[in-house]
């Protein structure tokens, strides 16, 4: 629209009328579906880039209660307290388990929420 103004500012200094109005009809063109579906693809590839990040970061939380477990001997102390070992390992593996289906099942439900069907 900034040509129009000056476009017009310039007839009116050439015709020398203060009121003269230089109107511009605009239509854009259409959409193609080839660009549609650029734009789509784009999309789809940063949610699943964007998912997969957040996936990623479901081990190291992980790896963080291993270390600090490792750190403060806990395993040694619930063992001397009584825990059976296959107890210890299965509460471990039911924790972790939990702990990766919580953001997974987020994602799921985020995804049809958002209806971000690909």
């Amino acid at each position: 629209m900034f040509p129009q103004y000056m476009y017009q500012a310039i007839l009116r200094v050439a015709t020398d009328d203060p009121t003269f109005n230089f109107d511009v009809t605009s239509t854009p063109y259409p959409i193609y579906q080839a660009f549609k579906d650029i734009e789509e693809a784009a999309s789809a590839y940063d949610f699943v880039f964007m998912t997969a990040i957040a996936l990623a970061l479901i081990p190291c939380v992980m790896v963080q209660f291993i270390l600090q477990e490792r750190e403060l001997n806990l395993k040694h102390q619930q063992l001397l307290s009584g825990m059976s070992l296959a107890g210890y390992w299965a509460s471990n593996i039911i924790f972790d388990v939990f702990m990766a289906y919580i953001p997974i099942g987020l994602i799921i439900m985020l995804t049809f929420v958002f209806n971000k069907h690909y």
